[in-house]
């Protein structure tokens, strides 16, 4: 069972077994990849600073509005237990 198991994460992509060769991966030097990360990061869409600062709001207004919730679920789960506790 533990052979079929291997020999099933063994396969490659086009389904045969591998012959006891581990697929060697290509080095990269860090040159080329510092290359492809400033590529990549010229690719990314930014956000203009008005939506940004929408967005910054928006998850402030949320985590304020949770803040307030859990201390009030706090204060009532625990003037509770002083009442059950007396």
């Amino acid at each position: 069972m533990l052979e079929k198991i291997k020999a099933f994460f063994s396969r490659s992509k086009n389904g045969s077994a591998q012959k006891g060769k581990a697929n060697k991966k290509k080095r990269v030097s860090l040159k080329q990849r510092w290359r492809e990360m400033v590529s990549e990061f010229g690719k990314i869409t930014w956000l203009k600073p008005k939506e940004w600062a929408k967005q910054t709001l928006v998850v402030g207004v949320f985590v304020l509005a949770l803040t307030i919730l859990v201390g009030i679920i706090d204060f009532v789960l625990s003037n509770l237990m002083r009442l059950v506790a007396i």
